[in-house]
């Protein structure tokens, strides 16, 4: 069991590192926006996604046998922690990947808001060319109201 989940750790070690490498390659294209290059990167995401799809699976392979063997957990760690108390080498590749998973959610939670801000931008500059410039709201029937001194009106306006 341990030889197992050692790979486990190993192969999963990997994948972060993959993943890590893809996220920050996508944020400097966010940054710079590279569109074409941004399509390009899709492939390594699906890449990914079917790495992940397979990791997920042995892990649960590895919680199942443990299952079948006696112990009943819910993660590699809590198993680990049972079977291998005292085992330090095991325990800081266990903690390595938690700091890593960290570290992807930060850089995929920074990705996201960089996406979000460019939508905001377009539809800023969609109102824009809808409304001419003028201060009328694309959506005459909501209680959106114009200010154009406190900065513009529509959907997202500078005030907001």
């Amino acid at each position: 069991m341990q030889e197992a989940i050692f790979d486990f750790l190993d192969q999963l070690t990997k994948i972060q590192e993959f993943a890590i490498s893809v996220l920050k390659e996508k944020q400097i294209l966010l940054v710079n926006a590279e569109r074409s290059a941004i399509d390009a990167i899709a492939a390594k995401e699906n890449e990914l996604l079917v790495m992940l799809k397979e990791i997920q699976d042995k892990r649960q392979a590895i919680l199942r046998r443990a299952e079948k063997n006696g112990t009943k957990t819910d993660s590699i760690a809590a198993l680990c922690q049972l079977l291998f108390p005292t085992n330090l080498s095991l325990r800081k590749q266990i903690d390595a990947a938690k700091q890593r998973s960290r570290q992807i959610h930060f850089i995929a939670l920074s990705n996201w808001t960089m996406t979000q801000r460019s939508i905001t931008h377009l539809n800023q500059i969609i109102e824009l060319i809808e409304t001419r410039g003028l201060g009328k709201t694309t959506y005459p029937n909501t209680a959106i109201k114009s200010d154009n001194r406190n900065g513009g009106s529509g959907i997202v306006d500078r005030v907001a």
